[in-house]
């Protein structure tokens, strides 16, 4: 048998059609997305407003400025010839800078906005 062809009308309205199904697939796409940044958001701030998690981040900072204090205290030793145990300035890589960066902004936040203080056993 042969195909009957279709009309200008009934290829339109199947594209359409078409068009309005994948567009639904995309909102719906993006509306989940959203759900679980949200879901995401909401259990990253509870994390961080944990006692715990900001007192190790605090010790982690206190560390990173130790050691950034002491690598400078070598670098300067260096150049100015004394004598140490330089083995040269240790790059960091673009992803440690990042997670720095944004470690810092997260702590710098919460000290702004207060962290959320936790109800007790009592309350």
């Amino acid at each position: 048998g042969a195909k009957k062809r279709k009309t200008k009308k009934e290829v339109m309205q199947e594209l359409i059609a078409k068009s309005k199904y994948y567009k639904g697939l995309r909102a719906k796409e993006k509306d989940e997305d959203e759900t679980l940044r949200n879901k995401l958001d909401d259990e990253f701030k509870q994390i961080m407003s944990e006692r715990d998690t900001m007192s190790s981040i605090a010790k982690l900072m206190r560390l990173k400025k130790d050691q950034q204090q002491q690598q400078r205290v070598r670098d300067r030793d260096a150049r100015e010839g004394r004598p140490g145990n330089f083995q040269g300035r240790e790059r960091r890589s673009e992803s440690d800078a990042g997670y720095d960066r944004i470690t810092e902004d997260l702590v710098w936040d919460l000290r702004q906005n207060g962290a959320q203080a936790m109800p007790t056993r009592e309350e």
